[in-house]
């Protein structure tokens, strides 16, 4: 079992809403959002940000448009992934590399 420092995302074009991330990475890693939500479904591998020194654990979100992710912290949802820097074309995978598992 992993537990992965997401630290970047990388968006539909024109997207300003969580629905619309496409990826997410971190130190050494780069995954889409579909790998995410298997794994966390699996219960293979965790994944979480950090803000303000607090932990913030990324889950799935039943939607009406399909599965996406959010964080939790202290059983309520939070726009963390939002407040990430976007993967751009000049930092493509922020230092990380495709990793699927």
């Amino acid at each position: 079992m992993a537990d992965f420092l997401v630290t970047h995302v990388s968006r539909e074009p024109g997207s300003e809403t969580i629905v619309g991330i496409t990826h997410l990475a971190g130190p050494g890693w780069l995954k889409s959002r579909q790998e995410v939500v298997e794994l966390l479904e699996s219960g293979q591998d965790t994944f979480y940000t950090v803000r303000n020194g607090l932990r913030r654990d990324v889950a799935i979100v039943r939607g009406a448009l399909g599965d996406y992710l959010s964080t939790k912290v202290g059983g309520l949802w939070t726009s963390d992934l939002l407040s990430l820097p976007v993967l751009t074309p000049a930092t493509p995978d922020a230092g990380a590399r495709h990793d699927t598992g």
